[in-house]
Parts: structure tokens; sequence; C-alpha cells
């Protein structure tokens, strides 16, 4: 089992918390929870990036944005990467570079929580900028 420190921002009070993420799965699913008080936070998928997503989506519905590098609205993972966890930062009209990865745990200074369709969406538009 793997464990990550992170740094978690309440979104009401802009208060910084200190939070671990515990990886465990088998050779089928990656496993990803972060303990707040009495109450577990927890997403189960095969491919890292979705399990990570989902995670980062119910944090945010509870008011807790991640300040890692896999929350930025420009992370995005290669069919290659899927097993992994590494991310892209694009830029728009870039291609994705080999310097621009990141593990999706980094720490991340962020203002902007977005959620996965918005991850989503800036994805598109990267792929449309750059075809």
């Amino acid at each position: 089992m793997e464990e990550y420190g992170i740094k978690l921002k309440e979104l009401d009070s802009g208060n910084i918390i200190d939070a671990v993420v515990k990886e465990n799965g088998d050779r089928d699913d990656i496993l990803l929870a972060v303990t707040l008080g009495d109450k577990q936070f927890s997403a189960v998928n095969e491919d890292y990036f979705t399990a990570f997503q989902q995670l980062r989506d119910r944090l945010l519905d509870e008011g807790y944005g991640m300040c890692c590098a896999g929350a930025k609205e420009n992370a995005l993972q290669s069919g290659m990467m899927a097993g992994s966890d590494r991310v892209y930062l694009v830029t728009l009209g870039s291609r994705a570079v080999m310097k621009s990865i990141s593990g999706i745990f980094d720490y991340a200074d962020m203002d902007k929580f977005p959620d996965s369709g918005a991850q989503q969406r800036f994805t598109q538009s990267w792929y449309e900028s750059i075809s």
C-alpha cells in the first residue's frame, strides 16, 4: 500500500489541511482513500487517473479542493499512462512533452478547483487546439 501526503483546501474558509491518500488495489482495480476526521472518502477504478478524479470530485462535493497536479484543469493522461500516477500538464496550442509530466499527487498551488467535467472540457479544447 502506498501513501501520499497531500494538501487540501477548505473551500469555505481557505484553510489548508494536511491529509494522506492511501492507495490500495489489486491487479484490476486502484482504490484511493482519504480519511478526514470520522469520514472516509474513497474511489475505485481500473484506471488510476479516473479513480483520482472520482476521489477529487467526492472531496469537492464535501467542500475540499485537492492541491495536487492531477486536480489542475489542464491535467490529462495519455492512454499509455492509464496504469500510472503520472499526468501531462498541457497548454492550449502546444503538444504534450516529457518535461510537462507530473505526478498526480505532486503539490500544486491552486486557487481554482475544477471538477472532472471541467477537466474533460479543457482536454477536448486542448485536443482541438493541436489538431
